[in-house]
């Protein structure tokens, strides 16, 4: 009867660990829907060669700037599409230091050579949703007449 007195005081600490709640990964799904449901602007580094030296841009879509409320954000999203860049590395460097998060890059080959793009983005939570009820949206896709040439 000692023995199985011992038995069971030994395991009783053993079986009380083992009922401890741990962190579920249903409450960390939770936690990572919260922090995804926060609207990111998206945008490009793009260096390409002309005459044998890169250009480096930073590339916006024209509908960001309607849809970002900041104005702070609007004033840096010019200031990053006019400054030239002398390297990629100069132009990650400064989106990082911006708060930018750095994402996949994909090589384009056009008739002149590679394009390197390098996609980046930025929680935005003041960024209005766009109205896609509007006739003139995408407005520019159709250009061109019907056997397929420009007009």
């Amino acid at each position: 009867m000692k023995r199985v007195l011992m038995l069971v005081l030994l395991a009783l600490p053993v079986m009380a660990m083992a009922q401890k709640p741990t962190k579920s990964t249903r409450s960390l799904n939770s936690q990572e829907v919260s922090t995804t449901s926060i609207p990111k602007l998206y945008g490009e580094i793009m260096m390409s060669e002309q005459q044998g030296r890169p250009v480096v841009r930073i590339i916006f879509d024209s509908a960001s700037g309607k849809l970002i409320q900041d104005k702070q954000m609007r004033i840096d999203m010019e200031a990053l599409k006019s400054y030239r860049f002398g390297s990629v590395l100069e132009a990650v460097n400064t989106l990082s230091a911006m708060g930018w998060t750095i994402g996949e890059s994909y090589v384009w080959e056009t008739r002149t050579g590679n394009e390197l793009h390098i996609a980046f983005s930025k929680p935005s939570p003041k960024m209005m949703t766009p109205d896609l009820t509007k006739k003139d949206a995408g407005k520019d896709a159709g250009k061109g007449d019907a056997k397929g040439g420009r007009k």
